[in-house]
């Protein structure tokens, strides 16, 4: 049980690292082969950036920015 965690940890961060720009570090090196093995992992990255942009999407309206200054600071905090 603790080696599978162990795969599925290392598979987020290898998935993580592949489709985002934000520090996951997957231990070791990461091989060609790594990132078809990590794909299983790929709709849990999609779920947790669209959580983080929508969350800051919602934080950013609750503050009372206009819709338009909302996304901008979403994109914005992202690629910074």
């Amino acid at each position: 049980m603790i080696g599978r965690l162990g795969g599925w940890t290392r598979d987020f961060a290898v998935a993580g690292t592949f489709l985002t720009r934000l520090p996951f570090r997957p231990s070791g090196f990461i091989h060609a082969g790594d990132l078809g093995c990590a794909a299983h992992a790929f709709p849990l990255i999609g779920l947790l950036i669209g959580t983080l942009s929508g969350g800051a999407l919602w934080l950013a309206a609750q503050t009372g920015l206009p819709p338009l200054a909302s996304e901008i600071s979403q994109k914005s905090g992202a690629y910074s």
